[in-house]
């Protein structure tokens, strides 16, 4: 299977975010990354969650993503 990381239009930027747990329930961690319309890195961000789901660590990340875009003005 074959992926790629696409570049958002221009004067866009995009976020890739990523969470995990170790067991579902387990240790889960989540993190991302904020990339300009020409894919150079704006921003980026990694932590530990906790005890929790791989869904949750998912919703996690996506959250402080998106508070890390609103806080930096993209």
């Amino acid at each position: 299977m074959y992926c790629c990381w696409k570049k958002p239009p221009v004067e866009w930027c995009k976020l890739n975010t990523n969470g995990a747990s170790l067991g579902n329930p387990g240790k889960a961690g989540g993190g991302g990354i904020i990339k300009d319309s020409e894919g150079r890195w704006v921003k980026g961000f990694a932590r530990s969650i906790g005890f929790t789901t791989s869904i949750i660590a998912e919703l996690w990340a996506l959250r402080d993503g998106l508070l890390l875009a609103d806080e930096i003005g993209v």
